[in-house]
């Protein structure tokens, strides 16, 4: 930590909505990235120099996006009088890889220090600035 703390560096963790809301089958996923949104707001208290950043990025096409959706529908079959259809509707349209990449990029390269602490997700206003290639 004394490096980044001397440099002002910043700590991008990558966290998940799973960590805001339960998600059937993936609850221990989403203990962990909870846990890890802690640690980011920990870190940025302990730390001030460091800009540290819980970042979701979105539902990915990712081959993980792939298991969450078969457990999702598996879920809802076995369960239907519970309504899944706003979880359903949110894996529906995955957005590409790339965009949440730049976005990482950027941010572990300049990210503002007013984030430090937050969860921020890349849909959020204050983060539309990081959505191009860097340079």
């Amino acid at each position: 930590m004394a490096r980044l703390q001397q440099s002002r560096g910043r700590i991008i963790n990558v966290t998940s909505s799973a960590s805001q809301a339960p998600v059937p089958g993936f609850s221990s996923y989403g203990m962990t990235k909870a846990a890890l949104n802690y640690a980011t707001r920990a870190l940025a208290l302990e730390y001030p120099e460091v800009t540290s950043i819980a970042f979701y990025p979105g539902v990915v096409n990712t081959d993980m996006h792939h298991t969450v959706v078969h457990s999702a529908k598996t879920y809802a079959a076995a369960n239907p009088a519970l309504d899944s259809s706003a979880l359903l509707a949110k894996l529906a349209a995955p957005i590409p890889v790339d965009l949440p990449s730049a976005i990482i990029a950027n941010l572990a390269l300049r990210a503002d220090p007013s984030l430090s602490g937050r969860y921020v997700a890349y849909s959020d206003p204050e983060v539309l600035a990081y959505h191009h290639y860097p340079n």
